[in-house]
């Protein structure tokens, strides 16, 4: 088992999943990557607590988006 850093933002719209954006270090090229959820934030809460990820509300497209940490 390897530890990694880092974080993954699942959007949520109309309750159900639209994006799913990963922050991730050391990403493994075959395995499987176990993410717990730690908070749930409202849209403003969010880009309070993460003002460098504000950008990604501007993203319209859906799906998975990977990312380096």
């Amino acid at each position: 088992m390897k530890e990694i850093k880092g974080c993954a933002h699942l959007y949520m719209k109309d309750g159900k999943p639209v994006r799913l954006i990963t922050h991730l270090s050391d990403i493994l090229e075959n395995g499987v990557v176990h993410l717990k959820g730690s908070r749930i934030y409202s849209d403003e809460e969010f880009k309070q607590s993460h003002p460098q990820d504000v950008s990604e509300f501007e993203i319209e497209e859906s799906g998975i988006i990977i990312s380096d940490f």
